[in-house]
């Protein structure tokens, strides 16, 4: 089933399908006015709480990826890999070998190591990243780009989600806002509120009068 609808801006933010959208608009990935995406595969672990013994989570560096352990509920989230990823985007696969390696790493920092009996769940996402393809992924930008290679086309890449803790985004917002900015650009349409929290955030109460004042010194 195909549907065609029109629109005056169009914006790409799809992120590791965006050099295939750009070809539907007839940019070639890597040429003037354009961008080109790698995707990056991480892969990581679910463990029961019970099985590492933190009073909070751990973020540390490895040779090639970031390390982190963060608390889930009753479970524990361990990652993560950085590796390119060209085969199927839909449904990236981990391995024994991914697995593996986050487990080698987070044992260094446990006293009681983990096991792959411990794992009861091994997910795996992939990250827009900018760069050429088959590049190291370890090696390439972080950073997001907003693009208008045509008119009425506007191109977001490497689309990351940061949260505060209220819901209100960091990166995620600041990006979100620049891409809106670059597609009103000419329109009366105007960005939602920066104080306008992400759906399914946590209703936080309000901080102090003089909280923020006296965090920024």
């Amino acid at each position: 089933m195909e549907l065609r609808v029109r629109a005056r801006q169009v914006i790409n933010a799809t992120g590791v399908w965006t050099d295939e959208i750009q070809r539907l608009a007839g940019a070639s990935p890597g040429s003037r006015g354009s961008v080109t995406v790698q995707a990056s595969k991480g892969v990581h672990l679910v463990v029961p709480r019970e099985k590492i013994r933190l009073d909070t989570g751990l973020i540390l560096r490895t040779e090639k990826s970031a390390l982190f352990v963060i608390p889930w509920g009753p479970h524990w989230i361990v990652g993560t890999t950085d590796t390119p990823w060209d085969l199927d985007k839909v449904e990236p696969a981990p391995t024994r070998v991914h697995i593996g390696y986050i487990l080698e790493h987070v044992n260094a920092v446990l006293r009681t190591p983990l096991t792959p009996g411990d794992i009861e769940g091994v997910y795996a996402g992939l990250r827009p990243l900018l760069g050429g393809s088959g590049s190291e992924t370890v090696k390439l930008s972080r950073e997001h780009a907003v693009i208008r290679p045509e008119p009425g086309l506007v191109i977001v890449a490497r689309q990351v989600h940061h949260l505060s803790r209220d819901g209100r985004g960091c990166r995620r917002r600041r990006r979100g806002r620049a891409r809106a900015e670059r597609a009103r650009v000419g329109h009366r349409a105007r960005p939602r509120p920066r104080g306008r929290r992400i759906r399914g955030a946590a209703q936080q109460p309000p901080p102090p009068r003089g909280a923020r004042r006296a965090a920024r010194r």
